[in-house]
């Protein structure tokens, strides 16, 4: 007969614990009379998982970890709570007629015997640790103790929720006989510690979602969903009603959706809390959207803009008329955009209107509508009710259909400054968007003075950092080839820390689209031309795109081509013929653009051709910087000087013109609104006049 191994035998032999530790442990379990593996695991030698397996083997048995499981009903009720604390067992779940059972000692044959005779099933006994089962039986079988052994570990008594009550649904004896049913108990504690985490990891929103046999429990961080918390069938129902009485909702219509609001105060805060419910087949799934406005509400400097992207969004809410419309999908920041426009438009010389469903942030100074179909307060209806309230700036949320879309392009027509969103893939899907809904081509390109596209990414955690050389594969699927200078580029990531809860990402920050018409562009708008052609017009006219953006935040660290790549539409890797083609034609070794083989100098971003260009024995590059900021021309003149260009200067637009004629130049830094002449159109005509290579080019990109 053989003889069975011993416990010490088996982790020595797989290297968990050397001899030393064992004669330690066993004289310990001569005085103490306990257990040699719970000797271990007090002690810290041996991870508890490790010696549960080791034990496994030594009775052959199946090991099974138990952490955070959740059982149905059905297979609950098989055990008998007694029985399963009296044996520290525990059901997990049912196959072939056969019941698995956890136990602390599978070779217990009494209550293996006992569930057999009561259930008439085959019994799988299985090993699992003793504080695993516990954790289970407090789950499902002593909710209060188990709910309060948590908050126990969280709750700080710094951190309350308030509910700030300011619902006229209700009378005020009705939803405190609501309250009193849930105030002062563990359901209370639960939903104020899932509110606070959840505000604490900065969640934007908290998913509650009902299972067969569980509830989890997400939150939205950083645009992306956590891994479910599960807490217990049981405590679904109780915590949904805490939470419908919370935002003054039906607790017993549980068959149609239903939305509210809830006002907490938390830390010396006010926060707005937005709940809907929706029946799904495993009962009410609850989603609570947070607004905090400590988190939330920024300055326009605060939403990531690059300098010349702000400058453009500052100019065209400076108009007196005209509509800016900001587009993208639901959650890519596109109401934090508008509201950070409004909160620097306000002054006491304006009178700013909203119209909003719902209203998200309360600002002071500004006139917000709040839409109530019921009431007949609709977006056409309030907009048109808005015109004789004498407005000069009006937020409209939301451009939905036909009618609002065109009262909303009279308004801008007739002297209003209108801001609005609309959920199209570009900026310039705006311009087909509005003709979509009727608006004159005409009255598109005349009134439409900024379209914005936007999406939010997740910034690299600064904490945890750094540097990295991406795979090759992931450079060839945004298109780079093997000679781009891009590989001689800082990429970063993060690492995961403590902050960034093992993510490397903490916060978020825009990529911006900007369209601004001209001339040639409105022209073409009017003329409906179709959108390839708008967008190949907006392109020379110097139009980043998302794309773009996105890249020039990699460059800068701070976000990761990961995260471009989940926003943006990317182009798939080029082929390699397409790479060796691209290989035959010159390019600047900085921007990569397809360079003239007459030129000497890269007329996109200033560099000489190649190596062998030389600046001390060729002649200097002329250079003329047309700018009415004589503090940036200065600034300019001292950088270019210092890199060997010969720079000339003027503050006006036609005196660039005239430059042009008289001197022979090699390039032109043009402002995109210097006095005089519009850049976009001045760079186009010095490209025409055919006397010099000519580009646009932004201060942002040398500086």
């Amino acid at each position: 007969m053989n003889r069975r191994k011993r416990l010490g035998e088996v982790l020595s032999k797989a290297g968990l614990i050397n001899s030393e530790k064992l004669n330690q442990a066993l004289a310990i379990q001569k005085q103490e009379r306990k257990f040699l593996g719970r000797i271990f695991i007090e002690r810290g030698w041996v991870a508890e998982k490790d010696v549960y397996q080791a034990l496994a083997e030594i009775l052959n048995v199946e090991y099974v970890d138990i952490s955070g499981v959740i059982v149905s009903e059905q297979v609950l009720q098989l055990v008998p709570e007694e029985l399963a604390k009296a044996h520290l067992i525990f059901p997990l779940s049912i196959q072939d007629r056969t019941l698995q059972l956890a136990m602390e000692n599978p070779l217990q044959l009494e209550p293996i015997q006992l569930i057999e005779f009561k259930t008439q099933l085959r019994v799988k006994p299985m090993l699992a640790s003793r504080s695993k089962i516990q954790d289970a039986l407090n789950r499902h079988f002593s909710i209060d103790n188990y709910v309060e052994r948590v908050l126990n570990h969280v709750k700080s008594p710094k951190e309350k929720i308030e509910v700030i009550n300011d619902t006229d649904d209700q009378t005020e004896e009705d939803l405190g006989k609501l309250k009193k049913m849930t105030e002062e108990n563990q359901i209370t504690q639960l939903t104020n510690l899932l509110l606070v985490n959840a505000i604490k990891k900065r969640a934007t929103d908290v998913h509650i979602e009902p299972g067969e046999g569980v509830v989890g429990i997400r939150y939205r961080v950083d645009g992306l969903l956590t891994d479910p918390i599960r807490i217990p069938k049981a405590l679904q129902l109780p915590l949904v009603s805490r939470i419908k009485i919370m935002a003054s909702l039906d607790i017993a219509d549980r068959r149609r959706p239903q939305d509210g609001k809830i006002k907490i105060n938390f830390s010396g805060r006010q926060i707005d809390l937005r709940v809907s419910t929706l029946p799904t087949n495993f009962g009410e799934k609850v989603v609570i959207r947070i607004l905090d406005k400590k988190s939330t509400l920024h300055s326009l400097e605060e939403l990531g803009m690059s300098v010349i992207q702000l400058a453009l969004f500052q100019h065209a809410i400076s108009q007196p008329q005209g509509l800016i419309l900001v587009t993208g999908p639901t959650g890519s920041g596109k109401t934090t955009t508008l509201y950070a426009g409004l909160n620097a438009l306000r002054d006491k010389t304006k009178n700013i209107v909203t119209i909003e469903d719902p209203i998200e942030y309360q600002l002071e100074g500004i006139n917000q509508v709040q839409v109530n179909e019921k009431a007949g307060l609709t977006f056409p209806s309030t907009l048109r009710s808005i015109l004789r309230q004498d407005p000069n700036v009006i937020l409209v949320g939301e451009i939905r259909d036909v009618e609002t879309a065109k009262i909303a392009t009279q308004a801008a027509q007739t002297g209003h400054l209108v801001l609005s969103t609309l959920h199209t893939n570009d900026a310039l899907g705006t311009v087909t968007r509005l003709f979509n809904l009727g608006v004159p081509p005409d009255q598109v390109a005349s009134n439409l003075i900024l379209a914005i596209a936007q999406r939010l990414v997740r910034r690299v955690c600064q904490q945890c950092k750094k540097s990295y050389a991406p795979s090759s594969e992931e450079l060839k699927k945004f298109g780079f080839h093997s000679r781009s200078k891009i590989l001689r580029s800082t990429f970063y990531k993060g690492t995961g820390c403590e902050q960034c809860k093992k993510t490397g990402y903490y916060g978020q920050v825009g990529l911006f689209e900007m369209l601004v018409p001209e001339d040639t562009l409105k022209a073409a708008i009017t003329d409906k031309l179709g959108e390839t052609t708008l967008k190949k017009l907006a392109l020379e006219q110097g139009m980043n795109t998302l794309l773009q953006d996105g890249l020039h935040k990699v460059l800068q660290g701070i976000t990761t081509l990961e995260e471009i790549a989940r926003v943006c539409q990317i182009q798939e890797v080029l082929n390699l013929e397409t790479q060796a083609n691209q290989a035959a034609i010159e390019r600047c070794a900085d921007c990569e653009k397809e360079l003239d083989p007459t030129w000497n100098l890269c007329p996109y971003c200033g560099l000489p051709k190649s190596p062998e260009f030389n600046r001390e024995t060729s002649k200097p590059c002329k250079i003329l910087v047309a700018n009415d900021n004589s503090l940036m021309v200065e600034s300019l003149q001292l950088l270019l000087e210092d890199n060997g260009y010969k720079v000339l200067q003027t503050l006006h637009g036609e005196k660039a013109i005239s430059k042009m004629q008289e001197e022979n130049l090699d390039f032109i830094l043009f402002d995109v609104l210097p006095p005089g002449r519009n850049g976009f159109g001045a760079g186009r005509e010095l490209q025409a006049l055919e006397e010099i290579k000519a580009i646009l080019r932004k201060f942002s990109h040398l500086t």
